[in-house]
């Protein structure tokens, strides 16, 4: 009986080492599986974060040529400004010397 003891103990041992290593090899799997999933998560993050730079340099460029189209105009509406005052200095000085050749 002892005999058949050690036996069964060692079948016992036998079969827990195999479901042990199957469970490892198992678990390894999951892991690689997770490993592979990360790693898209990873790429995904690393694209969109390509993406969003993108998207940030060409508003930055866009804002860029905002501010020269607005330096543009504000230069063209202090030169208006400007003609418009010699435009009225003008117009007096006429006026005056029309008034001269008045009977």
């Amino acid at each position: 009986m002892l005999a058949n003891l050690k036996v069964g103990t060692k079948m016992l041992s036998a079969f827990l080492l195999v479901a042990l290593i199957t469970a490892l090899v198992g678990g390894i799997g999951v892991l690689k599986i997770r490993q592979i999933d990360v790693a898209m998560q990873i790429h995904q993050v690393a694209t969109a974060a390509e993406e969003q730079t993108a998207t940030t340099n060409e508003i930055s460029s866009n804002i860029v040529q905002i501010t020269q189209v607005v330096q543009q105009t504000s230069q063209g509406a202090q030169e208006s400004a400007l003609a418009a005052a010699q435009l009225h200095t003008n117009s007096e000085e006429l006026q005056q010397l029309v008034q001269q050749f008045r009977l």
